[in-house]
């Protein structure tokens, strides 16, 4: 890191960067990095306002490994925004979107998680951006699937966390765990699946602005290399409320 990792940081990673909280990050921290990369499975490989973006599916393990080799063994961070959920109710034949959710949110973050290991060991910070959902179970309705592996993905980073404490390795493991957030793929294409039942998601919901998540995630990158925040919790309130 740069300046004692306040004023910017030298190398980093941003996946899951094409919209929503991963563009919202990109945002902020490009103009404090000197080298920032940003994955995104829908996004083509180039350079663009001094960030280098690639093509990257988290559900590849080999996708994901080329990234980080390029990135370089030893990154300020790699931040980890990937995530998908889908109005897919235990009740039908839901299958295809249960497993998109699952090698996903799943199976992707073994694949980041197993890739940084070997690729980039000297990472100082990993953080994973989460939800709510991972804790106490999600209220919307058709939702059951995307909260098994919010919570099975939490279990991952613990035991990848303890991995990294016992072999000392600099690595900090962190998360933050957002509630309902705005302007995301999560809102447009939640009802992809089951279009009869498509409503407001956020209807009677307060809702965060991706902003609002990527500044925390900001505030944690700044925070002393001495400190892990294990998880962050996030909740939207009604102004005045």
């Amino acid at each position: 890191m740069r300046d004692g990792g306040r004023d910017g940081f030298t190398v980093g990673l941003v996946l899951g960067a094409s919209s929503g909280v991963g563009a919202a990050l990109v945002r902020r921290l490009a103009p404090r990095t000197d080298r920032l990369h940003a994955g995104s499975r829908t996004t083509a490989d180039g350079h663009q306002g001094g960030v280098v973006h690639h093509a990257c599916d988290v559900r590849s393990y080999d996708q994901v490994a080329a990234l980080l080799a390029e990135v370089g063994d030893s990154p300020d961070f790699v931040v980890n925004c990937v995530g998908v959920g889908f109005h897919a109710p235990l009740e039908a034949d839901f299958t295809a979107a249960w497993q998109t959710i699952v090698d996903t949110n799943l199976v992707g973050l073994a694949n980041v998680l197993a890739a940084l290991h070997r690729t980039s060991p000297g990472t100082s910070t990993y953080l994973q951006v989460s939800s709510l959902a991972a804790h106490r179970g999600s209220t919307t309705a058709g939702n059951a699937m995307y909260t098994a592996t919010k919570a099975g993905a939490r279990a991952l980073l613990d035991d990848y966390r303890r991995q990294v404490r016992q072999s000392g390795r600099p690595t900090r493991v962190m998360s933050v765990s957002p509630g309902y957030v705005a302007g995301t793929g999560f809102a447009t294409r939640f009802f992809e699946h089951d279009a009869a039942a498509a409503h407001d998601l956020f209807d009677g919901h307060a809702a965060l602005a991706a902003d609002d998540v990527a500044r925390v995630v900001e505030q944690l990158l700044d925070s002393p290399q001495s400190t892990e925040y294990l998880d962050v919790l996030v909740e939207p309130r009604e102004v005045g409320a």
